[in-house]
């Protein structure tokens, strides 16, 4: 038996407070604890899987911090109406959630910086429509923006950062950069969530617009070519898909995306951080509750899983079987009622 004794465990625990963080061991203190022999050596391993085990949660709290920080702004700012919410700003908290070293005001500022370059190179009274050619030339002619073909799926073409850094992304993003821009130039378009493939739409007052494809470098799309797309991917045309996108709608997609990569990869904590904005946007959804609930059970963060099951149990719902709920509603007991001392 190498239990290490009172005494000895005083000594390993002063012993570690005394470790510098820039320089090895010294002589004195290898040879204080190698008089220990085995026992020692127990632990002296012993409080290196408990120091590991606490720094593992000091980063777990870090993460914690960082990401209710960013959903805290980020709630925030959706609770503007709609023609106030930031789309830009939201777009890059996203993004921000996963990446804590996102300079979030950097790239509002050069989105901004992006604009003016385009505004430089047109007469202070140009027509919409060559503000919009513009526009286009600059973004994909010579910045060379395009959708991402290679590596669709890649999370980092969800990052609007990322979309601007490496000029490339999913219809999603790069549409709302196009989106963004055309704002900043007066432009009137909107984005259109096809089912399938998201593109957005020049609409000024006196015609009915024109669809545009910024996935394909700002390719127009005539209305067969957009059904030609839906058919190609969903089998059936409604004109109802035609319908502008709202600014939270874009962001419920862009989060979808979010979670559909992380459940391929098994991400179960970002699946996580994806619902908690999820039901920022839309507390009423039955289907984004559940899976908070579950993944909040699996993840041990029971109060959480209570307080989604409860809801659930509260609630008359669509699309989520009431059995499935009471199911999980006992198992957070079981794992709550285990937890306890």
């Amino acid at each position: 038996n190498r239990e290490p004794s009172d005494e000895l465990q005083v000594r390993v625990a002063e012993a570690t407070r005394q470790l510098s963080l820039k320089r090895p061991p010294s002589p004195a203190i290898v040879e204080q604890f190698q008089q220990d022999g085995l026992t020692g050596l127990d632990a002296l391993e012993r409080s290196a899987r408990e120091l590991e085990a606490r720094a593992k949660r000091v980063r777990e709290l870090a993460v914690a911090v960082h990401e209710a920080r960013v959903l805290a702004e980020f709630t925030k700012l959706v609770q503007q109406p709609e023609d106030q919410l930031d789309l830009l700003h939201a777009s890059l908290l996203i993004a921000a959630v996963d990446n804590p070293e996102l300079d979030v005001d950097a790239y509002l500022q050069e989105v901004d910086r992006m604009a003016e370059r385009v505004k430089a190179q047109l007469p202070a009274d140009a027509e919409p429509t060559v503000r919009l050619a513009a526009l286009k030339r600059d973004l994909f002619e010579e910045q060379g923006f395009h959708g991402s073909r290679h590596d669709y799926d890649h999370r980092s073409n969800s990052y609007l950062n990322e979309v601007i850094d490496d000029r490339e992304g999913l219809p999603i993003t790069l549409s709302v950069l196009f989106m963004e821009l055309g704002r900043r130039l007066n432009l009137p378009i909107a984005g259109v969530g096809l089912p399938g493939h998201f593109v957005v739409r020049y609409q000024p007052a006196d015609n009915a617009g024109q669809l545009i494809d910024v996935f394909d470098r700002g390719k127009d799309l005539t209305l067969d070519d957009a059904k030609a797309k839906v058919t190609e991917s969903v089998g059936e045309w409604n004109d109802e898909f035609l319908a502008s996108s709202t600014k939270r709608s874009i962001l419920i997609r862009m989060l979808r995306n979010l979670f559909a990569e992380a459940r391929s990869a098994e991400a179960t904590d970002r699946m996580l951080r994806y619902s908690h904005f999820l039901l920022v946007l839309d507390p009423e959804s039955p289907s984004d509750r559940f899976y908070r609930a579950v993944l909040a059970l699996q993840a041990q963060h029971l109060e959480l899983a209570r307080t989604d099951a409860d809801w659930l149990l509260d609630h008359e719902i669509d699309g989520v079987s009431r059995r499935a709920i009471e199911d999980l509603s006992r198992t957070i007991d079981r794992e709550r009622d285990a937890a306890t001392p």
